[in-house]
């Protein structure tokens, strides 16, 4: 990752951090750090001066905190970050169709749409996943009222941003899915193009009648009711909160993610069933969590996060 030069001066630890964990957060579980000095040895005092004062190849400062002593806690800590979620499975239940088609021809508004779409899921903590042509009209399979991919993975619902166009075997897939059972949501404009094996003889737009339209496009109340059941609620809304989910064989992990400057107690209920932990990334500890009451599936607990604090809840079924 490079993106530590989107700040205009040398980073500082905890901005390092808190880029690496908003990358975690979406989804990122494997990190590649752009220049990072040798740990065989220390780097002597002259090579330190040399790299938090000179210039890049590319004109941009080198990160001064890659040649301090505070940085490899925050790599062991992006180590046993990753490890973690990289094991089991995403357990998204919501699709959201990326209309690279729409935007293929000239079709901005799409983009905006899907962005829109996502910043509102992740500050009501609705976990999705992308979905795009391909899944859509090849490898997502259609088992009962899911569509299920290739990580053995079950979508109940799937959204669809303002778009121009989509393919007729992505239109056929998702027809099924809703005949199925399944949740199929147009938001904003419905596709005027669809297309066949190619857009020579794309036809006009069709009767959707078979899935639930919001031609406003944004997420009401009738579009989150049509929604599978959130595994992830919060007493009190938490916008700043950002989460990601994970199922094992033997637990459910939740990665929580203070984005905001400012300081959060809540109380949040968790799908799963067993006895809730929290798991330090930093140092390596678990340790229960008082002040939690359980009751069919689901765990209450209180969840208290420090400006831009990271928490690995996990739900241990042994």
């Amino acid at each position: 990752t490079e993106s530590f030069a989107a700040f205009t001066h040398r980073p500082t630890v905890s901005q390092a951090k808190w880029v690496m964990d908003y990358q975690l957060v979406r989804g990122i579980n494997l990190v590649q750090i752009m220049f990072m000095p040798a740990s065989t040895q220390r780097p002597r005092q002259d090579t330190i001066n040399k790299a938090t004062t000179s210039s890049s190849s590319s004109g941009q400062r080198l990160p001064s905190f890659f040649a301090t002593d505070s940085f490899p806690q925050v790599a062991q800590y992006l180590n046993r970050a990753t490890y973690l979620l990289s094991q089991g499975r995403p357990a998204a239940q919501i699709a959201l169709y990326f209309p690279t088609t729409s935007m293929w021809l000239g079709d901005d508004q799409s983009n905006d749409s899907n962005l829109a779409i996502v910043q509102k899921l992740l500050e009501k903590q609705l976990d999705f996943d992308f979905v795009d042509e391909q899944a859509l009209s090849s490898v997502l399979a259609i088992d009962k009222n899911t569509l299920v991919n290739l990580s053995n993975q079950h979508y109940r619902a799937v959204i669809i941003p303002s778009i121009t166009a989509m393919s007729r075997a992505a239109l056929e897939k998702l027809k099924a899915f809703a005949a199925a059972g399944g949740k199929v949501i147009f938001m904003g404009r419905e596709p005027s193009v669809i297309t066949e094996q190619t857009f020579l003889k794309a036809k006009g737009k069709e009767n959707l009648d078979w899935a639930i339209h919001e031609p406003s496009g944004e997420l009401t109340q009738q579009v989150l009711n049509t929604l599978p059941s959130a595994d992830v609620s919060f007493e009190q809304s938490s916008p700043a909160v950002k989460y990601l989910h994970r199922h094992f064989k033997d637990g459910e992990l939740y990665f929580f993610f203070n984005e905001s400057a400012m300081k959060l107690n809540n109380k949040v209920t968790l799908s799963g069933n067993g006895t809730p932990q929290c798991w330090d990334a930093f140092s390596g500890h678990i340790e229960s969590i008082k002040g939690t009451s359980a009751a069919k599936g689901l765990h209450s607990l209180p969840l208290t996060l420090e400006p831009y604090e990271t928490r690995f809840i996990v739900i241990n079924s042994k």
